[in-house]
């Protein structure tokens, strides 16, 4: 594992934002306390494509139904003799 930069709980406090721009970068950061690593931070991998948000408004299709009509009179009829 390689790291970019080892830096205290009180700096990383005053200095999030540069911090968060370094990782975005690629580089990684061992947070510590009192000397004692606690913490990594780094970056995540881009998103992957099935996370994505929709770039448009949601389309609503029309599908053809499942059953014909005379499928499901069949079917209707089938349930009618079962009572």
């Amino acid at each position: 594992m390689q790291t970019g930069r080892t830096v205290a709980v009180a700096e990383l406090k005053a200095h999030l934002s540069a911090e968060l721009r370094r990782v975005q970068g690629g580089e990684t950061t061992v947070i510590v306390d009192h000397r004692k690593p606690i913490a990594l931070l780094s970056g995540l991998d881009p998103m992957p494509k099935y996370a994505r948000r929709r770039r448009g408004p949601f389309v609503w299709r029309e599908f053809e139904p499942l059953t014909t009509s005379a499928i499901q009179a069949l079917i209707d009829k089938e349930r009618a003799d079962s009572w």
